[in-house]
């Protein structure tokens, strides 16, 4: 029912700006055509994250001295909120850490880097203390959109295990940071973002040791091949820019003004008033 009355309200929209692919599709089946929709919705300055993230590798030591950031690090950024699945990532973030101890002792296990604030704060500090991964997890609190670039620039691998997520837009700063990504499936960005193998790796973030394995691999890579995926992942956020929200705002504007659209229905002038109410209620 819920996706018929979407159907109904779609229909009395002459197009639409949207993220990607997924979000395209789903608007193709509540019954608008592709002629009027346009992609580049969900994009940041990409600029401004290359240009922090590079300058923070050329001060990379002071950096991290001054923002309490490890030597090599994994890194997310995120609310502390159910959907994001920070519970998940730690517990995977454990099991990579025990199978580097026990089958790479050789190699240092990188650390994580968590990021954001909220409401599962203590419940995530149990659960570090838990595993014992106090000196390998740090939760560095909110941070202001200024340090950002910085510690993206630090970094050598980002991820987002989040259970729901229209798109992403982290995903975003951190390629425009220039760095490898793994991404849950469950996010919109990853169909358009991620090519895996090239510039990282789409996970299931409801399978247990799916995201363990992939940390194990990615921190098995040698630097060249980091660089490169993160070079990567530069080039293919171009695509998605300030520039290229304006340009698909200006084509699907110009095309919804080209549209010869049909009158409401008899259905629309009983549903959609009907709707408003709904929504005005107290």
């Amino acid at each position: 029912m819920k996706e018929y009355l979407k159907k109904i309200i779609i229909r009395n929209f002459s197009g639409a700006l949207v993220a990607g692919g997924p979000h395209e599709r789903y608007l193709n089946r509540l019954g608008m055509s592709s002629d009027y929709i346009r992609r580049g919705y969900d994009v940041v300055d990409n600029k401004y994250f290359d240009g922090g993230a590079v300058n923070a590798r050329e001060h990379a030591s002071e950096l991290r001295s001054a923002l309490g950031l490890p030597d090599k690090y994994f890194m997310t950024c995120s609310r502390f909120v159910e959907k994001k699945n920070l519970s998940f990532l730690i517990d995977e973030y454990s099991a990579y850490s025990r199978e580097m101890d026990e089958k790479h002792p050789l190699r240092v296990p990188w650390d994580l880097v968590i990021v954001g604030d909220g409401e599962l704060r203590n419940k995530l500090v149990n659960k570090i203390s838990e595993y014992g991964l106090r000196d390998r997890v740090h939760l560095l609190g909110f941070r202001q959109y200024e340090a950002l670039p910085a510690i993206y620039g630090l970094s050598k691998t980002f991820i987002l295990a989040s259970l729901v997520e229209q798109w992403g837009l982290v995903v975003n700063e951190a390629m425009a940071s220039g760095l490898p990504v793994l991404v849950s499936r469950r996010c919109g960005c990853a169909e358009d973002l991620v090519v895996e193998g090239e510039n990282g790796w789409i996970f299931d973030p409801t399978i247990v040791g799916s995201l363990a394995g992939r940390l194990v691999a990615q921190t098995l890579l040698n630097d060249d091949m980091l660089n490169r995926m993160g070079e990567r992942s530069r080039t293919r956020i171009e695509a998605h820019s300030l520039s290229t929200f304006a340009a698909s705002a200006l084509e699907v504007s110009e095309a919804c003004l080209n549209r010869t659209r049909s009158g409401a229905t008899l259905l629309d002038c009983v549903v959609l008033p009907a709707l408003r109410k709904v929504r005005e209620r107290p």
